[in-house]
Order: C-alpha cells, then structure tokens, then sequence
C-alpha cells in the first residue's frame, strides 16, 4: 500500500484546521468521551478508547502512515475543542 505523504503544515481555514494527530491530542479525546458517553458508538467503536490504546496509535503515526496502514488527523474548530480521528473511523480506509 503506498504511504500516506507527510502534511508539513496544518491544512486551516478560518474555521477549520486540519493536522497529523499527535500525543498531546490525548487528554481531549479522553475529555470529549467522558463528555458524551455515545460518542465511541457514533464512531463505530466498540468502546471508548483508553489512554493507554490512544498513547499506541500515537506511537505508531509515523510507521503506520510510512507502510500506508493509516493516517491520524485532528480537526480543530477554535481552541476549545479538538478531537483526533483516523481515517478508518470515518470511513474513507
């Protein structure tokens, strides 16, 4: 499978902005499932994600978007809220 191509800079509109998901993305994933408690299911997940399953995908960006395996993304809408989601949860892997 090819790689996914490196995104030097976030992609942003006034609105938006789109970047690599990183590890300081955890503590707001955590957040916004503590916050909605349905979220995990409207993202097809079988159960929200742990710290510790969020600190892996985040160890693993660099290898998995080199081999083409996935890519993680954050939106950001503004500072108070972000959310890191990979490709395969919306559907588009």
């Amino acid at each position: 499978m090819p790689a996914f191509p490196d995104l030097p800079d976030p992609m942003s509109t006034p609105t938006v902005g789109l970047r690599l998901a990183a590890e300081r993305d955890i503590p707001e994933v955590l957040i916004a499932h503590q916050d909605d408690p349905e979220l995990y299911r409207r993202l097809g997940l079988s159960r929200p994600p742990s710290g510790a399953e969020l600190g892996r995908r985040a160890e693993g960006g660099a290898a998995d978007r080199a081999t083409g395996a996935g890519e993680k993304i954050t939106a950001e809408a503004g500072v108070e809220y972000r959310y890191a989601f990979s490709l395969e949860e919306l559907g588009l892997a």
